[in-house]
């Protein structure tokens, strides 16, 4: 008996050491990983890049930069900010972020996460940071007195059907109202 339970237990750890040790794949087009690797995500030094006012961000490879930006206050704290181009929309959901944190705003995220549409008014282009699996966002300012917010973030955003957009360099300096 004693023999039948080790073979189970060596057969067990060997089974183990077989398994997928969740490797990084750098494929763009997938939702298991981005340019970032989950695994291992930014930390505050990291976050070193700049960009443009309001709102601006590198997208699957392309410069973007918001012609309008507004930001609110909802009922709970979080800011809310909204950044236009078109009809074009990156929203922003950050509930509890202070200067010089780093937060996650990728999977399941609810009190932090970000949203890209493509156009406005079609459900199945938005594209959302806390369905994707790599996400930061490190704020720089969150200052009520000088009525200044800003910060720079990077997500991996996947609609409700599973299309994939990359989301990098991304910077935010708003006027708070």
């Amino acid at each position: 008996m004693k023999k039948i339970f080790y073979s189970l237990m060596v057969a067990g750890v060997l089974g183990l050491a077989a398994c997928s040790n969740g490797d990084y794949e750098a494929n763009p087009d997938s939702n298991t990983n981005s340019g970032i690797n989950p695994i291992d995500p930014l930390t505050s030094d990291d976050f070193n890049w700049s960009g443009g006012e309001p709102v601006s961000a590198t997208i699957n490879g392309a410069g973007w930069k918001a012609d309008a930006a507004y930001l609110t206050i909802d009922s709970t704290g979080a800011n809310v900010l909204v950044a236009v181009k078109g009809h074009q929309v990156m929203a922003f959901y950050l509930r509890d972020v202070w200067k010089g944190n780093v937060y996650d705003i990728g999977f399941k995220q609810e009190f932090r996460h970000i949203m890209w549409s493509d156009s406005v008014g079609q459900t199945y282009n938005v594209y959302d940071s806390k369905l994707g699996n790599s996400a930061g966002i490190k704020i720089i300012e969150n200052n009520d007195s000088l009525n200044v917010f800003s910060g720079q973030f990077y997500f991996k955003g996947v609609s409700p059907k599973g299309d994939v957009v990359n989301v990098t360099n991304g910077y935010f300096k708003v006027t708070k109202h």
